[in-house]
């Protein structure tokens, strides 16, 4: 009888010790779940931070590159703030000058935007000699006089349209003239030199030279044309009539 209560005593104490056991292992599996989830937790967190990281600073690249690219994109040549863009693989150089257009001589009261477009750089246009500033009296009109030797060269017609319209413009009146009188007479064209400029006109007098340069002289501007640098030295004659004659009368 004793043997058996013995017994049974031996058992329960296995019982309760395999209990213990078995909760002690549950509680230890749980407690490593929860190490493990939370392990989890912070490499997910970590990965979160990681992959706002990466994504800010590819945002922040991105953002960079355009900001490098549309900066490369402007560039101020003597106050006048230019952007270049492409129009069917031609690059072309574009200023809003709207802030200057009180010097037109027929619409002083009104501001009228104007936008100048080239399609030469103007930082290279530099390197084209001026002798003496690029004025234009506001009160007469402007005769273009073009040697015959330019016509041969391809882009005079397109440049002289480009004369025409920019001056106009700017509220000058522009008559086509040539400075050889045989070409006058055959071609029904007036016939104008800075010498004979009995009109008082502004004369710009375009002929073929060694060298493209521009020579200012009262109301005759000469431009010497040379390797057929026509649209080159509009360029160049269009800046400094803006920095001078605009700009200027602006500042005033």
């Amino acid at each position: 009888m004793a043997k058996k209560k013995a017994q049974k005593r031996k058992e329960k104490t296995v019982q309760k010790e395999n209990l213990e056991t078995k909760k002690e292992k549950v509680e230890q599996k749980e407690e490593k779940k929860k190490e493990e989830n939370k392990k989890e937790k912070t490499d997910r967190n970590k990965q979160t931070k990681i992959a706002v990281i990466v994504m800010i600073v590819l945002i922040a690249s991105v953002l960079m590159a355009h900001w490098i690219v549309q900066k490369s994109k402007t560039f101020r040549y003597e106050g006048i703030k230019f952007y270049k863009y492409k129009e069917d693989n031609t690059l072309f150089y574009k200023s809003e000058l709207m802030n200057y257009t009180r010097f037109m001589a027929y619409h002083r009261i009104r501001v009228v935007p104007f936008t100048l477009v080239l399609k030469d750089d103007p930082r290279e246009l530099k390197n084209i000699p001026v002798d003496g500033a690029i004025l234009l009296d506001q009160q007469k009109d402007v005769v273009l006089s073009v040697s015959p030797e330019l016509v041969k060269c391809n882009a005079t017609h397109r440049t002289l349209m480009d004369y025409a319209w920019t001056l106009g413009n700017f509220g000058f009146n522009v008559s086509l003239a040539t400075p050889e009188k045989e070409y006058a007479k055959e071609n029904n064209l007036s016939f104008v030199t800075c010498i004979n400029n009995s009109k008082g006109k502004n004369v710009i007098l375009m002929f073929e030279g060694n060298e493209t340069k521009i020579i200012q002289r009262g109301d005759c501007c000469g431009i010497e044309i040379s390797n057929c640098e026509v649209q080159e030295s509009f360029g160049r004659f269009i800046l400094e009539f803006i920095i001078n004659s605009v700009m200027n009368e602006e500042k005033s």
